[in-house]
């Protein structure tokens, strides 16, 4: 069977640490998409230590739990970012927003969908708070600022399955080895 299932959907890791519960914000994310999105199947990515945390609760929300076959870029860190290259080849859905787990909507998004497509591969850029104030902190920015990449963010990002998203997922696992 295909690896995917479903024409669109969300994605995001919920990978648990000694002071976040992810899994728990996975959960709220999830509510909040079946609350506010007409498109809004929905998969979370576990480790296998979170793994253990799901509950009934967690099973009648998401659409998807995915196992995380490992841990292949971050195995000794609280800050799993390095895994999410992974979300290519795990994804359940033909085109996918994949997002930080602690990302909420205020209003539906539906339409965005159509203006994704324009392009294989969708990041946002300047960040903005709740506020919708520009975010200029730079604590986790500093490879950007180094190398003079742009200032791209993956915590809200669209990719389809086509060559150039695997082409793009398969530089960014390359980068983190």
């Amino acid at each position: 069977m295909s690896q995917h299932k479903e024409p669109q959907g969300f994605v995001t890791f919920a990978q648990n640490t000694a002071d976040v519960d992810y899994l728990e914000l996975a959960y709220i994310q999830a509510l909040n998409i079946k609350a506010t999105q007409r498109n809004n199947r929905y998969a979370v990515i576990v480790d296998v230590l979170t793994r253990q945390s799901l509950r009934q609760k967690h099973y009648n929300t998401f659409d998807y739990i995915i196992d995380l076959p490992e841990d292949l870029n971050a195995p000794d860190s609280d800050w799993k970012l390095a895994n999410e290259s992974q979300v290519f080849w795990l994804t359940p859905f033909k085109e996918t927003v994949k997002l930080e787990s602690d990302l909420l909507f205020t209003r539906s998004i539906d339409h965005w969908w159509t203006a994704f497509r324009l392009q294989d591969v969708c990041l946002s850029s300047g960040c903005r708070n709740y506020q919708q104030r520009i975010s200029w902190s730079r604590k986790y920015r500093r490879v950007f600022d180094d190398n003079h990449l742009p200032d791209v963010y993956n915590g809200l990002m669209y990719f389809r399955f086509s060559q150039t998203a695997h082409k793009f997922f398969s530089l960014a696992r390359q980068l983190q080895a």
